[in-house]
């Protein structure tokens, strides 16, 4: 299945590794009990859930399953690689997952950002489609409860590493913080979140907020003193989180 040519809007969560197959279960669960879904396609490699990892993934010569068809039942058997969904026989996206790294993989929802917001000309429809990504992009946080995650035009997480590393900035908008940065840092909240923010707790996992209209996909700057705060304690954190790597 096709994405269509365009620009990608991306649903992305970074995940401490080992890979979890039982999030992705759950989150397939509550996605086709939400949304009249269909399954076009799935690619699952030859490989266990539990013997995925950097290494074997990009440095195997691990072989795609035979099959297209998807199952619960397969992601205990078979590391899932991405699975091709349709909504309401009209929306295309595809749910993928990679290791980015040998500490952290990232888990993302992709649409076609030109079809569903760009090249929609009534406003009311911009709206719709980009509360439904956004509403989605709740589901993947809540079930799969990343460290980190954002939804952005082009762009997804990376890895851990590259955050403390300065080759990758922190997300500051369409961002999703666990709880654990806030349990560590009670003051990030109030400096990374304003009164003018949309802001979804969800439940104890962590905060999604977002700091523009829904079909606004322009990402807020921030000052740089602020966002300078914001990143030393963030990476106090990840080195907390990340002892035995940092």
């Amino acid at each position: 299945m096709s994405l269509g040519n365009g620009e990608y809007l991306i649903i992305s969560s970074c995940l401490k590794c080992p890979y979890e197959f039982k999030s992705i279960s759950l989150l397939m669960q509550e996605i086709s009990s939400c949304y009249n879904i269909k399954i076009n396609e799935a690619t699952f490699l030859e490989i266990k859930p539990q013997e995925a990892t950097y290494d074997t993934i990009w440095n195997g010569e691990i072989k795609e399953c035979n099959s297209k068809e998807f199952s619960i039942d397969k992601l205990e058997k078979y590391f899932l690689s991405s699975l091709d969904i349709e909504f309401d026989e009209s929306t295309v996206a595809r749910l993928q997952v990679n290791f980015v790294d040998y500490i952290c993989y990232e888990v993302s929802m992709i649409f076609n950002y030109t079809q569903l917001i760009e090249e929609e000309n009534k406003i009311e429809n911009k709206v719709k489609n980009a509360i439904f990504v956004e509403g989605i992009g709740l589901h993947i946080f809540k079930r799969l409860a990343p460290i980190l995650g954002k939804i952005c035009i082009e762009s997804s997480m990376s890895s851990i590493s590259s955050i403390i590393d300065r080759e990758e900035s922190l997300p500051i908008d369409r961002a999703f913080y666990s709880k654990y940065f806030f349990d560590k840092q009670p003051e990030l909240f109030n400096i990374l979140v304003n009164s003018d923010c949309f802001i979804k707790e969800i439940e104890d996992i962590g905060i999604y907020f977002r700091k523009g209209k829904e079909e606004d996909f322009i990402i807020k700057k921030m000052d740089s003193i602020m966002y300078e705060e914001i990143f030393s304690r963030v990476v106090v954190v990840l080195k907390e989180l990340f002892e035995d790597v940092f």
